[in-house]
């Protein structure tokens, strides 16, 4: 989507995909008041065959996956020996492969990882990042745009309540998941709007020939100048998140179904809308709110990607002992900052000493400079804070009380392999 007119690059680790198309605050405001499609085709993506799948999965990982259902997706941790956050997987089983997708350039050692583990399970893990691709669907209108543009979703979508779905399946309604999907097969159909050269519009533009594909000598679903989309269709698989509605694509009909979107209704937006909405909603993301210290219950994944009732996994002596017994050495929270965004990994001090450091900064729409941190759970909310950002000098912060990531109230046990 960089090719398109009014398209800013975004940099560090969303490298190769649009910050957004001109008007990033525009751009959030649309996601909130109908739907939006983000290119999030940077992202990682491996898929899993065997009869092994779930039940290997569900030995090497946090989250309990031996009896997730077919066409549900869920939220998963790797855990380091000591319980330290290593991946964080987002999954989706269509019932014959489990897709994971993950933070960009964190897949080779991903893939490292689940071959040493392979023994003699019947599992194939293989690296597909270069057929397929993620797109996200943000908005209150995000399943309406989705039906709408891929009718019929086999089965129907609903988009779970913000917050109170359940994650980790065993018959019991455990966190929150597991998250629905469905499948869609894309055919070429009669003419539909395409993109032009203002994504961010009421009422896109018709100027493609073909349903999917824009004007011709422009880029195109199958790949190339003057393609066309595949005259078979091609298969999309939708997974119900609370934020929205992520696409897994084939890459080569990935412009197709941005176009699709947009006939549908969406508006695009930018990475940029996705890491403001992330940020507001407190939704950790590896690499941003993680260091190699990081444990599960300090960022909120314990209510989405660990399931308390499992064992044995590597890092589960640690996620169960601080649960029962201890309370994390610290917290992610949300700042308000005065006039300023700050760099990422800025130092955050609070009553002369350094406390902690400040994951993902962004302008956000509503609330203005706000951030997630990371900092020591001894601090009061009240503290005021300030973050040391050799670029913009020191910014001063406040905590948005109460804004700490939720803490499962159940005990943790092995009671489920």
């Amino acid at each position: 989507m960089l090719d398109i007119a009014g398209a800013v690059p975004a940099t560090g680790a969303d490298l190769g995909v649009a910050d957004h198309y001109g008007d990033p605050l525009r751009e959030q405001r649309a996601g909130e008041r109908g739907a939006v499609v983000v290119d999030r085709s940077h992202r990682g993506v491996l898929r899993i065959t065997g009869v092994d799948r779930l039940s290997w999965l569900h030995s090497i990982t946090s989250q309990h996956l031996a009896a997730l259902p077919a066409m549900r997706g869920s939220e998963a941790l790797v855990l380091s020996p000591h319980g330290h956050v290593e991946h964080h997987l987002m999954i989706s089983d269509d019932g014959t492969a489990t897709w994971l997708d993950v933070e960009p350039g964190t897949s080779a050692a991903l893939l490292a990882y689940l071959e040493s583990m392979r023994f003699l399970l019947r599992v194939e893990p293989v690296d597909v990042h270069a057929d397929h691709a993620v797109l996200s669907v943000l908005g209150p209108t995000a399943v309406d745009v989705v039906t709408s543009a891929f009718a019929p979703l086999d089965p129907p979508l609903h988009r779970p309540a913000r917050r109170d779905v359940t994650v980790g399946y065993d018959g019991d309604l455990l966190a929150r998941g597991p998250y629905p999907l469905a499948r869609a097969l894309v055919r070429p159909a009669a003419a539909s709007p395409a993109i032009t050269d203002s994504p961010i519009t009421d009422s896109p533009v018709a100027n493609s020939p073909v349903a999917g594909a824009p004007a011709t000598g422009g880029p195109v679903a199958g790949g190339g100048a003057g393609g066309q989309e595949d005259p078979d269709g091609y298969d999309i698989l939708v997974r119900a998140m609370p934020d929205g509605l992520d696409l897994l694509v084939p890459r080569r009909a990935l412009r197709g179904t941005v176009e699709r979107l947009v006939a549908a209704g969406a508006s695009l937006a930018g990475v940029g809308a996705f890491e403001a909405a992330r940020v507001a909603d407190r939704r950790p993301r590896l690499g941003a709110e993680t260091d190699h210290r990081t444990i599960p219950h300090e960022v909120g994944w314990l209510t989405t990607a660990v399931h308390l009732d499992k064992g044995c996994y590597r890092g589960q002596e640690t996620v169960a002992r601080v649960h029962n017994l201890g309370r994390p050495p610290r917290r992610m929270v949300l700042l308000h900052l005065d006039g300023t965004t700050v760099a990422r990994g800025a130092p955050v001090s609070g009553g002369g000493r350094t406390v902690g450091f400040v994951g993902t900064s962004v302008v956000h729409a509503e609330l203005g400079p706000i951030a997630l941190a990371i900092v020591k759970r001894t601090v009061p909310d009240d503290t005021a804070l300030v973050v040391v950002d050799p670029e913009t000098g020191d910014v001063a912060a406040s905590v948005e009380p109460a804004s700490g990531p939720d803490q499962p109230t159940r005990p943790a046990g092995r009671l489920v392999d």
